[in-house]
């Protein structure tokens, strides 16, 4: 087969189908697959922006620390130190090496979350339908599309039931356009299914569809920052800066004491980098890519780092009900129609019943084994009472549908039967009600539906007792009719359970204690709604607050934020609920699963996709991805960021209490001239041994059990808070005075020289800071069984730095280059 095909556009599709040597109702062969995928490769499209490791490489020397020591390597080439050149030379090299080490595997660890979140697609092969992976999808693959799809590859329209796509990733037009199998029978990779069906021929893949030829068009966009990284950045910054003005200060004071410049030069570089937490913005960005893989081990895939970050501030949770309070496991219970109630005893020659029974079978989209749950319990009930659900399908050929709308709250599907035409319909009740002008008579008969009030008072009981209801209707033609809905018959009501969830009640009480409220925001009935919630006490005081959609427009602010039930809402009204909750500031996650949720999605602080039933468009519009749909995963994803947030409070305040304690050690020696300073590439030393392996540990703590008992962390709330700052300055004054202790009792009662008490504080120091790890659990934690002395990367690092300060003691270059003096 020739590939690309220059004439695509000037041939029919019975042609192109031909010239492709694929087949409409059997797609390809699974020989021809791999032949194909063989000669056009992968269906991707090559990233452009994707950092070479030279350049990742390269960018380790462009930080303010590497211009301080290269300034070092200067100053002291200068003077003729060329020993102590060559070391912090390097150290420079090290210290780029160590960096550049842990930014590539954070970037192997965010590809490895990628594969984890590929996309799927539904294509026709050797007659059947196959889920494969959308990379996987080839020239002249068979694809199956319905409403949510993202469009996998570049195709032919072949079939399509009412198939609109949007193609705003290519035209930037939010409007969705129709598509046929005759004029606009064309569709686009990364376009959005918005509604309907369609089966599509595939003619383009990877970087020969349409946006894969834009993607090569496209220069490489830089990589922006995430806020929690810019903010260590911009703390590092300030640090810097501080540490600069009380080096010009130290300078003056020196100069004004007639010292000379290379030793107050000395000095400078020495404040500079104990200035500096080196390890900080690395050790963040690995601490958060290792807790986002962790996540993906308990169902939840983090698909963008930043929102860590943000999980550590929710204080709404908006979610839906159906599958992710409950088991998504739906069972016919309850049949009502005018001739009674049906519950376990079913009768083939009841005529009303038998008008259901079809409505069942043919107003559906499943064929038992998969689709939606609602409609898989349909059929298994169909099947299970020994109605014979083929024989339904095959002599009532559906020729046309109107396809479920979450706006309109039904379907309906048209067929021919014996000559003689039938609608059937299902949906929320209320919607039925109202278009119904007719009802099924216990006698098979139709007559004028005068008692509707009576039918929502049985709705309403079905749903107060924990039911999901659904209504049916039909209608008879002779022809078709332009107006669908005219003559409709009601025939009845059924009562579907689909119990909570065992794990959700846990689940909300711990919500509870940890300040976060859960808000229901459903499509489906507000009695069974509420009945949901009280199973699962979503309220703490037991009292459930309900609002429906047709409702929500007439109240106020304050009867919303009060509300925390939210029944009957569309699409349209979650997003505008997400945006008044943030207007009042509150950090809202918001679950979703269909097309239609995709802008409240974006709108949420946290968008959450359901990854069982949710549609491709939902999930690429989240930030995270639920594998198993359930609430409990949401709350656990809660629990860990605020666990990784934590241990990223936990090296912050260890990394800049270490440095603090370095800079007040470094400027007393300069000032009052009592002991000895320590010297630049001490300093150097000290924080590679102290910044690197005993930080990188502390960020993969657990987290403590008392994270979920405390409120949200509040919105936009600084890394370093003034509590921290406090205990940062009183560890810090600690070390300082542990450390000084020494010195002076060295000098004064033991009488030992400079170089050796330089030799005891550099020791010292190193104790200190390394020992400093067990200060920082949680207040009120037990000292010796915490977070800290439980994570056993914690002992690993500090045995592993006391080895590497040891051997000083037995490779004699290091005592030089560091001089000390035992």
């Amino acid at each position: 087969m020739k590939f690309p095909l220059s004439d695509i556009g000037s041939l029919s599709t019975p042609m192109l189908i031909k010239a492709l040597d694929s087949d409409k109702e059997m797609g390809l062969s699974g020989k021809e697959v791999l032949l194909r995928q063989q000669q056009f490769g992968k269906n991707i499209i090559q990233k452009q922006n994707r950092t070479p490791w030279w350049k990742l490489l390269l960018e380790q020397f462009l930080n303010p620390l590497m211009f301080v020591l290269g300034l070092a390597v200067v100053v002291t080439f200068l003077f003729q130190d060329y020993l102590e050149s060559a070391a912090i030379l390097a150290v420079i090299f090290l210290n780029a090496g160590i960096g550049f080490y842990m930014e590539w595997q954070a970037n192997v660890s965010m590809n490895a979350l990628s594969a984890l979140s590929e996309q799927q697609a539904r294509v026709l092969r050797e007659g059947y339908k196959q889920i494969i992976n959308s990379s996987d999808i080839t020239i002249g693959d068979v694809l199956l599309l319905e409403a949510g799809d993202i469009v996998g590859a570049d195709g032919r329209v072949m079939e399509e039931i009412n198939l609109a796509v949007n193609e705003a990733a290519l035209t930037g037009e939010s409007i969705s356009v129709s598509k046929d199998f005759k004029n606009k029978n064309i569709v686009y990779k990364g376009t959005i299914v918005s509604r309907g069906k369609g089966k599509v021929l595939v003619t383009g893949i990877g970087g020969q569809t349409e946006i894969g030829k834009v993607a090569h068009l496209t220069q490489s966009a830089e990589k922006d920052s995430t806020p929690l990284e810019k903010k260590l950045i911009q703390l590092s910054k300030k640090l810097l800066w501080i540490t600069l003005g009380i080096t010009l200060l130290i300078i003056l004071a020196g100069l004004w004491q007639g010292k000379e410049w290379y030793p107050l030069l000395t000095l400078a570089i020495a404040l500079a980098i104990a200035a500096i937490p080196e390890g900080l913005p690395v050790v963040a960005t690995i601490a958060l890519a290792r807790g986002m893989l962790r996540l993906a081990k308990n169902n939840v895939i983090v698909k963008r780092l930043s929102a860590v970050e943000t999980l550590g501030e929710t204080q709404v949770i908006f979610t839906d009900k159906t599958g992710t309070l409950t088991l998504n496991q739906m069972s016919v219970e309850k049949i009502v129609t005018d001739s009674g109630v049906y519950t376990d005893e079913f009768s083939e020659g009841d005529a009303t019943l038998q008008k259901w029974i079809a409505a069942a079978a043919l107003c559906n989209d499943s064929d038992g084994t998969e689709g939606d749950p609602l409609e898989v319990a349909l059929i298994h009930f169909i099947k299970k009472q020994n109605f014979k659900h083929k024989k339904i399908i095959d002599s009532n050929k559906r020729i046309g549908e109107i396809p479920f709308d979450s706006a309109t709250k039904m379907m309906g599907t048209l067929h021919l039967n014996e000559k003689k035409y039938i609608a059937y319909f299902k949906g929320a009740t209320e919607v039925l009600l109202k278009k119904s002008n007719y009802i099924l008579n216990k006698n098979n008969k139709k007559e004028v539906f005068t008692n509707k009030k009576d039918w929502e008072e049985k709705a309403n009981q079905l749903a107060g007792e924990g039911y999901r209801v659904l209504a049916f209707a039909f209608r008879e033609m002779e022809q078709p009719q332009t107006d669908f809905f005219k003559d409709v018959v009601f025939i009845g009501l059924v009562g579907l359970i689909d119990p909570p969830r065992t794990e959700v009640r846990e689940s909300m009480e711990q919500c509870h204690r940890a300040g976060i409220e859960v808000i229901m925001a459903t499509g489906d009935h507000p009695v069974t709604a509420q009945a949901i919630a009280q199973k699962i006490r979503m309220s703490q005081s037991g009292k459930e607050k309900t609002i429906t959609g047709f409702e929500l427009g007439d109240k106020t602010e304050k009867e919303i934020l009060e509300t925390n039930i939210f029944a009957r809402v569309n699409p349209a009204q979650k997003l505008q609920l997400v945006s008044l909750y943030q207007q009042k500031n509150y950090t809202v996650a918001m679950t979703g699963d269909g097309i239609n949720d995709s802008p409240a999605l974006r709108k949420a602080d946290i968008g959450i996709a359901m990854g069982m039933k949710g549609t491709e468009a939902a999930r690429e519009s989240a930030d995270l991805v639920l594998k198993d749909d359930s609430f409990a995963s949401i709350v656990l994803a809660i629990r860990q960021g605020r666990g990784i947030l934590n241990n990223i409070k936990y090296f912050v305040v260890y990394l800049l209490s270490c440095n603090l304690s370095e800079i007040i050690i470094v400027s007393f020696a300069a000032l009052t001239g009592l002991i000895p300073p320590l010297l630049p590439l001490q300093i150097l030393f000290i924080n590679m041994l102290t910044d690197v392996l005993p930080a990188l540990a502390l960020g993969m703590s657990r987290e403590p059990e008392s994270v979920m008992e405390r409120p949200p962390r509040a919105s936009g709330e600084p890394i370093v808070t003034r509590r921290n700052w406090i205990e940062i300055f009183g560890y810090a004054f600690g070390m300082t005075v542990s450390v000084l202790a020494i010195g002076f009792f060295a000098k004064y009662n033991l009488h030992y020289t400079d170089a050796k008490i330089n030799h005891l504080i550099f020791l010292t120091l190193i104790l200190a800071q390394l020992w400093h790890v067990f200060n920082l659990p949680e207040w009120g934690s037990s000292y010796l069984k915490n977070e800290i002395t439980k994570n056993k990367y914690v002992w690993m690092a500090l045995v592993a730095c006391l080895i590497i300060a040891w051997s000083i003691y037995f490779i004699p270059v290091f005592q030089t280059i560091l001089h000390l003096e035992r």
